[in-house]
């Protein structure tokens, strides 16, 4: 199989190395997964520069999510082969990989594999920061970097809740589809006053501000 790896931390386009390696030996509670889709989020970044929470041992692949086809069961037979799963693992970005029957999760049908690789990170993060937030029906959001694929779900959330919900973006081109997934005001920080449009549509101070790391 294929993997990216990287031997010290560093910057991903001066670590990163593309190799050959031994197919993975899945354990009896493990499935062999073929990896058809894998993202790349901050934390990945992060993680190959040595700055992330988890301390990477060297050497090591990147990615934590990733979506594929489980093409070795686990002994119990939970997850038979040909299932589409997600899943997350510290490694993804390889072409195959062994995880624990018990860590994946069968995608549906109607989602492709680009949405299935990234179900995880981003959608539990947006939801448990609106509900911590403590927001009601009513109330406003600002989500800053609303294009993001952590803002894009957090506007689906937020606007589910009855939350009213701001955005920004640096691009005009993005407005229409952040409009489209619910937001009720998107404001193009780069070009337009953020606080005048925001005194202007709600007269009152946001009760939270939503920040990702980047523009994906």
């Amino acid at each position: 199989m294929k993997e990216l790896i990287f031997e010290n931390t560093g910057l991903p386009q001066d670590v990163l190395q593309l190799r050959e390696a031994a197919m993975p030996e899945p354990k009896a509670h493990e499935v062999l997964i073929q990896i058809t889709a894998r993202n790349i989020n901050p934390s990945d970044l992060m993680f190959i520069r040595g700055m992330y929470g988890i301390v990477p041992k060297l050497p090591s692949s990147a990615g934590f999510e990733a979506s594929g086809i489980v093409i070795k069961s686990d002994e119990a037979g939970k997850i038979p082969v040909g299932t589409r799963v997600m899943f997350t693992a510290i490694g993804t970005w390889k072409t195959h990989i062994a995880v624990p029957a018990t860590m994946v999760i069968p995608v549906p049908d109607a989602m492709p594999d680009e949405i299935a690789c990234q179900a995880f990170v981003n959608p539990i993060t947006a939801f448990a920061m609106i509900q911590k937030s403590g927001l009601k029906a009513g109330e406003w959001l600002l989500i800053t970097a609303g294009a993001s694929a952590f803002g894009k779900f957090a506007i689906q959330m937020a606007k589910a809740a009855g939350i009213k919900v701001a955005a920004t973006v640096r691009h005009e081109d993005q407005k229409a589809h952040l409009l489209d997934l619910g937001a009720d005001l998107v404001i193009n920080s780069e070009t337009e006053k953020l606080q005048k449009l925001i005194y202007e549509h709600t007269e009152k101070v946001f009760q939270l501000f939503l920040m990702p790391l980047e523009v994906s």
